[in-house]
């Protein structure tokens, strides 16, 4: 029987769950693709990576408006949807938030997952999932984030999860927290974007996420707004830097950045640099060898940037292995998306 930790509502900091990413985020490209119900509020909802919020005095034609997954009342058994996931990926632990369900939330929810092949998902026609429970049901308060830890997660990957309410009721957002497991091309010769989000690369070192998170720097596409960036507040201290890291997803051997502002017209940093280093470390900072010389290598000096712009950068040295990139901004500001490519060690 699957076993989980539930973890404390402050705790998720200092959680495992914070190491992971949400796989189930709509700007990843995860969406719903079936529903049991949907009659007050749709389910894509709760794929939404901003948090969930209220308008007390908003009505539509079904009833009062709300900002997650709610289905109508009297189910006689459970509800139920289906997300298939932008990139499969091995899964750690969950999030079920019912922020602003009160008299109308769930009481309990369960959680199963599925592989379906890419063969299968291409002929289409009615899916054959088979289902494996993860998280058996547990009891869920109104109005509450609720964490979840699994004790023993599998590393098999997973493209589908299904969350089920019992009876029926409303779900604001559900976070699924894993890793993703990239599906590179055979041919290591071939240049990949080794700071792409879907080849496995996550940043583990932000220094401000004051207007929008840096994890969004490794999204898919360009993005619709300066929202799906990175910015950080305004500094008035001399000498000030932003910076964030990313652990690229495979070690490789770097050739060309692309560095993109879109969007980013008066908030643009002055200058950005580009850095990169080897280390076992999630996070390089904590490395023995993070504070000695030479543990970061410069592969594309300070320089100015511009508004609007997609930004190459030539990468040297082109014949050593890195792990992960730092992105360095002065004095702050902010970008759309970071580019790294590079061949697999």
């Amino acid at each position: 029987m699957a076993s989980y930790t539930q973890l404390p509502i402050d705790s998720f900091k200092s959680s495992p769950l914070a190491n992971y990413i949400d796989l189930a985020n709509s700007k990843l490209g995860s969406k719903v693709v079936a529903v049991s119900d949907e009659f007050f509020a749709a389910a894509s909802n709760m794929l939404n990576p901003k948090p969930s919020v209220r308008e007390a005095n908003k009505f539509i034609e079904t009833g009062a408006w709300f900002d997650g997954w709610e289905t109508r009342r009297h189910n006689p058994d459970h509800d139920w949807a289906i997300i298939q996931l932008a990139f499969a990926g091995s899964i750690v632990g969950f999030d079920i938030d019912t922020a602003h369900f009160t008299g109308n939330h769930a009481p309990v929810a369960s959680v199963d997952v599925a592989f379906v092949s890419s063969e299968a998902l291409e002929k289409g026609g009615d899916i054959n999932y088979e289902w494996k429970e993860v998280l058996p049901k547990v009891e869920l308060q109104p109005t509450s984030k609720h964490y979840f830890v699994l004790d023993n997660p599998d590393n098999t990957p997973y493209n589908f999860v299904r969350i089920n309410q019992y009876p029926d009721g409303g779900i604001a957002r559900f976070r699924v927290y894993g890793s993703i497991v990239p599906i590179f091309p055979e041919d290591k010769n071939e240049l990949v974007d080794l700071a792409y989000v879907g080849n496995g690369a996550r940043v583990v070192v932000s220094s401000n996420d004051h207007f929008s998170p840096a994890s969004n720097v490794i999204l898919p596409t360009r993005g619709e707004n300066m929202g799906d960036g990175w910015e950080t507040k305004r500094s008035r201290t001399p000498g000030h830097i932003d910076y964030l890291i990313v652990k690229l997803g495979a070690p490789g051997r770097l050739e060309r950045a692309i560095f993109d502002t879109l969007h980013f017209r008066g908030n643009f940093p002055a200058q950005a640099s580009l850095e990169a280093c080897s280390s076992q470390e999630e996070n390089p900072d904590n490395d023995p060898a993070a504070n000695q010389e030479g543990f970061w290598t410069t592969i594309s000096p300070k320089q100015k940037t511009a508004a609007d712009v997609e930004h190459e950068w030539d990468l040297t040295p082109k014949d050593k292995v890195f792990t992960h990139v730092r992105a360095t901004l002065y004095p702050d500001g902010g970008f759309k998306r970071l580019r790294v490519y590079g061949y697999r060690a």
